[in-house]
């Protein structure tokens, strides 16, 4: 599966949930039942410091999202993304990757 481009916006100091539909050629919905995913975004690609979402698969779809205690910390500015999903065979494949904008908090 080709990876999907989605750029996100996480406000800092917010709880951020994003879902994503994941589709096959077809368009209809990728079978996801019993699949693990994990990501994590970056400052660079060679960073050695990652935040890291919590994934979760169900009814074809994608849930990440991060907790307001971690987008607190993260700095406001440009980061890069992507999440890997395990395929039957214990594959893991990039599923979708993009741009994320921390937008900085006003009040703390």
């Amino acid at each position: 599966m080709a990876s999907v481009k989605s750029n996100l916006i996480i406000e800092q100091g917010a709880t951020f949930i994003e879902i994503i539909n994941l589709n096959d050629a077809n368009g209809n919905p990728l079978p996801v039942a019993g699949l693990a995913a994990n990501g994590s975004m970056r400052q660079y690609y060679s960073s050695s410091n990652a935040t890291t979402f919590a994934c979760s698969l169900a009814n074809g779809s994608l849930t990440i999202s991060l907790t307001a205690n971690q987008t607190a910390i993260v700095n406001s500015g440009r980061y890069v993304y992507d999440v890997y999903m395990s395929d039957t065979s214990n594959n893991w494949n990039r599923i979708v990757e993009g741009l994320v904008t921390v937008t900085p908090s006003v009040t703390h």
